[in-house]
This record gives structure tokens, C-alpha cells and sequence, in this order.
């Protein structure tokens, strides 16, 4: 039966978190003709729960030098150039961060000064600082970067859209189209339209991390699955324990490392690192926020108990198996090509999401489902700098300025802008500084279709403290209700949907 297409590209991306938004960019910017479907919101899943570091990964240094192992040595060294683009080329949404390792003898004081020089003697040009070390503090310090994961994504979307690339959120893959046993489309569910469309492509990519094999097995039933998980959950404090610095603890009792970070001006500790089976939705569980929470005290000789943790998500990190693995290639990431042509990447990390980006795309090129273009990646400045100084015409409150700024980069202008024309200054919630206008560009501008997609991935509250999240849900779901046309019922049930959201997964 022959198939009558409603969209027609080069390149067809499933899955709108950190790698398929990566793809999305990586084509677009070469000049493909792009669409990506996400079939619920933009970053939802494992890609806005990460660890929020963008780093060269000092445990895989640990293992380079004492195994004298080259594969993870350069491992090492691609994460780290990747750490400086990663930083070069997102202003204001990522930044550096010093963080101090405590000792507990003039031992394990030169082991993590000497690890960390090499770190940053590896990182070379890239360095982001000098490693250094107190005798008196018994102390060794060091820099990597933090970021905003779910804002990267969306930024990332944005500018995938000024090269012409189609973005959808809430549009499941419902079935593959083939010709002669060959891929050369998809039919996706359009849930906001109650439609089906069929979309023709010839290069498709399943980016879907923690559903890579469920897409694979709908390519073909027989595969047999590339991917393992780890589940990564985090809690998150009150600020004041923190000076803008980080604290690593690198091996806890039972050989894992947390982390604790200044983020959203909050404490984030994180991550327990659990095998476990795959839930849907993943929630920390007591058993790790008690965790954590024991070696915070112990850290900060503090007595914080379940009741101080205002908010706490969990996310799968998405690994691959081990008999996918050889002992002389270590691999964060593969990409796959399936006999049909279906191209799906499994595992990788936030870091170095650009190369996994181009990586896919050369794939495409070396099986010839796209002609060979050139690559612009690694200079494209996916938010631009912007000096607070050419924003105060629009407002004189420089406290939103900056924190516009932090959350915008250069979109920043747009925000204010748009709260001029709508007179939407007004805070959303006295404990933060949210105005209305953020909720208004959430919807015209960054494909917010719920209330939690504001509240969790547009801004981050729901992320660092629940109650305050769920107070904002009427505010910010009668905004939605006027920009989106709900009626009351609709308004109603989104409302009691939303505070159940957050109030079960953080």
C-alpha cells in the first residue's frame, strides 16, 4: 500500500533530551533539512535529573593511572576538551566551580593532588584552574563546571530552530514506515492535535535513552537490548552551606562518590548510583535521601533529618551492557545502524553531548543516508553574552536583571520585553524572583504545554523545593488557562494533575 507523506526532511530525530536535541543542532547547523518528536515534554526525562556537572570524569582518571590504561586516559582527555567548549559556547547557563576534597592524612592529600594536577595538566590549555592543596585545611582543590541541564536543552532546541529545524514536543513514534525492508519514515501521534502524521526522512535517529531498546524492538522484534541502567538520585538542601564552592567526597564507604553543589541558590547533594529495574518514573527513595543525608551530616557535623530536604528527583542514567564493551575500547556512548537503517545511540553523558551530536551525524554520512557536509559545532555559541548594563532601559531592578540573565543568557531581552508590552512584572511567589512574564515567554517561546513543564524545565522550582512549586501551580495554571484557551474543568483537572506531579516525584 503506498504511503502519503504530511512532512518530508533529511534527518528525523525520536527523543528531545540532551542527544537528540545534540543531533538536532549538529544537522541543522550543516544544513539538513531537520524534525524532532519528543513524546512528552523537551528533557523530561534522565537529561533535566542529571548531576548538573559538566566534567572530564576524575574516576575514569583513577582507573587510566593505576591500570595504565590508555582507553580511559582518553576518555579523559575528549571529555575534557569537550568541558571547554561545553563552557565556551553556553554563557551564563553553565559556569565553573572550584571543589575542595577533604583528607584524612598527608596520604590520600598527595594521591588527590598529584590525580588532579594530571587532571588538569591533561586539560592543559583547557585548564580550568591551578590545582592546589592545604596542608593546614589538609584540603585539595580543584575546578570543574555546573550548568542548568533542562534550560541547556531548551536553548540547545532554539537555536536548532534559527537553522530551520521543526521541534515537537508531546508527539509519540507510533509505528516505522519501510520500503523493501528499508526505513524511510515514521508515523508520529500528534497528542496535543489528536492526529497522526507521516513523516518521511532518510536518516532517522532514536535518541531516546532510557527507551532505546523499546524503539529498537519496535524496528525489530528479535533485538536483543544494548542498554543497562543506573539510577542517579539527588536531594536538595536549603542554601548557606556552601560559599560558591563544591565539596567532593571521591569514595564513600561503600567505593561511590557524592557531591555537593551550589545550583539554583540551593544545596544539591548527589547520587547514590543503584541498580534497580526501569520504572517510568523514577523517585529517590528514603533509603538513599537517608543516604545522602548521612554523609552531609557527617560532612558538615549537622543533624538534618528527611523533614530539611525540600525537594529530591532521580534520574537513569543509560549505560552500555558490558558485552558491548572490549577491553581496549571504553565507551561512554555507541551508535548502532540497525538493518533496516535505524540509527540509535546508546549511553553518553551531558559533557560531551556535542561530539555524540556529530558523531551521529557522520554515521549517517559513512552509510550514505546523507551527503558529506561540514561541521560548525564546536564554534556555535548556543547563548550569546549579554552585559546587564544594556537591560536597565527596560527595568531598574538589577537583582531580576541578573537573575534574567542566569535563566536567559541574551533571551534575556526578550523576557523583559515581553513583560513591558503584557505588564507582567508581578512575582509569581514572594520566596522567589519569577515574574508573570517568564510564565507567558515559557508558552510563546519555549514550547511549555503544562504547568509542570513551567515549574519543573522552564524554571526549576519544582526541582529545588516541592511545597513552593506546588503553591505556584494555580497562579502559574490560570496564566496557562488564558494563553492556551482552557475552559475551568480543563483548568481544574490540569491544576489537580500538576500538584500531583510534583508532589510524587520530588
Amino acid at each position: 500500500m503506498k504511503v502519503t507523506f504530511d512532512k518530508e526532511c533529511e534527518v528525523l530525530i525520536i527523543g528531545g533530551g540532551a542527544i537528540g536535541s545534540a543531533i538536532a543542532l549538529e544537522a541543522s547547523s550543516r544544513g539538513y533539512k531537520t524534525i524532532l518528536f519528543e513524546q512528552n515534554d523537551f528533557a523530561s526525562g534522565a537529561s533535566s535529573k542529571s548531576s548538573k556537572l559538566i566534567h572530564g570524569g576524575v574516576r575514569y582518571l583513577e582507573k587510566a593511572i593505576l591500570n595504565l590504561d590508555k582507553a580511559q586516559y582518553n576518555l579523559v582527555k575528549e571529555a575534557l576538551k569537550e568541558r571547554s567548549l561545553f563552557l565556551n559556547n553556553s554563557m551564563h547557563l553553565s559556569k565553573k566551580v572550584k571543589f575542595t576534597i577533604s583528607c584524612k592524612n598527608y596520604f590520600e592529600l598527595i594521591y588527590y593532588y598529584l590525580g588532579l594536577k594530571t587532571y588538569e595538566f591533561i586539560a592543559y590549555k583547557n585548564s580550568l584552574c591551578k590545582t592546589t592543596f592545604s596542608l593546614n585545611k589538609m584540603q585539595v582543590s580543584y575546578c570543574d563546571g555546573i550548568f542548568n541541564d533542562s534550560k541547556m536543552v531548551i536553548n540547545i532546541l532554539k537555536k536548532a530552530e534559527e537553522f530551520n529545524c521543526q521541534v515537537y514536543n508531546y508527539s509519540k513514534l507510533f509505528a516505522f514506515i519501510y520500503k523493501e525492508e528499508k526505513l524511510i519514515g515514521a508515523k508520529i501521534f500528534l497528542k496535543e492535535e489528536n492526529k497522526y502524521i507521516n513523516v518521511k526522512a532518510n536518516a532517522i535517529f532514536n535518541a531516546t535513552g532510557q527507551e532505546i531498546d523499546e524503539i529498537r524492538k519496535c524496528d525489530n522484534k528479535n533485538s536483543l537490548n544494548i542498554a543497562t541502567f543506573s539510577k542517579g538520585s539527588h536531594i536538595v538542601l536549603k542554601d548557606g552551606y556552601l560559599k560558591n564552592e563544591a565539596i567532593l567526597i571521591p569514595k564513600t564507604s561503600d567505593n561511590r562518590v557524592i557531591f555537593i553543589i551550589p545550583w539554583q541558590n540551593y544545596t544539591l547533594v548527589g547520587t547514590t548510583e543503584i541498580q534497580e529495574d526501569k520504572q517510568q518514573n523514577p523517585i529517590a527513595s528514603k533509603e538513599e535521601k537517608e543516604y545522602l543525608l548521612n554523609y552531609f551530616n557527617s560532612y558538615f557535623n549537622t543533624k538534618l533529618t528527611q523533614k530539611d530536604i525540600l525537594s529530591s528527583f532521580s534520574g537513569y542514567r543509560t549505560l552500555i551492557k558490558e558485552e558491548k564493551q572490549s577491553q581496549n575500547i571504553i565507551r561512554e556512548h555507541i551508535i548502532e545502524v540497525s538493518k533496516t537503517n535505524l540509527i540509535s545511540i546508546a549511553g553518553g553523558k551531558w559533557t560531551t553531548f556535542r561530539k555524540i551530536g556529530y558523531e551521529a551525524i557522520q554515521v549517517a554520512i559513512k552509510n550514505s543516508f546523507l551527503q558529506n557536509s561540514s561541521s560548525i559545532s564546536k564554534e556555535l555559541k548556543i547563548t550569546q553574552k549579554i552585559d546587564i548594563r544594556s537591560l536597565k532601559n527596560l527595568t531598574k531592578d538589577e537583582e531580576l536583571l541578573k537573575y534574567l540573565i542566569q535563566e536567559y543568557a541574551s533571551k534575556a531581552i526578550e523576557v523583559l520585553i515581553l513583560a513591558k508590552e503584557e505588564q507582567a512584572f508581578e512575582k509569581v511567589h514572594k520566596d522567589f524572583l519569577i515574574i508573570k512574564a517568564q510564565i507567558l515567554y515559557a508558552i510563546k517561546n519555549e514550547y511549555a504545554k503544562t504547568i509542570v513543564d513551567f515549574l519543573a524545565r522552564r524554571v526549576r522550582v519544582a526541582f529545588v523545593d516541592k511545597n513552593k512549586a506546588i503553591q505556584m501551580v494555580e497562579y502559574v495554571g490560570k496564566v496557562f488557562a488564558k494563553e492556551l484557551l482552557w475552559d475551568k474543568e480543563k483548568l481544574k483537572i490540569n491544576i489537580a494533575l500538576a500538584k500531583k506531579e510534583i508532589n510524587e516525584l520530588f
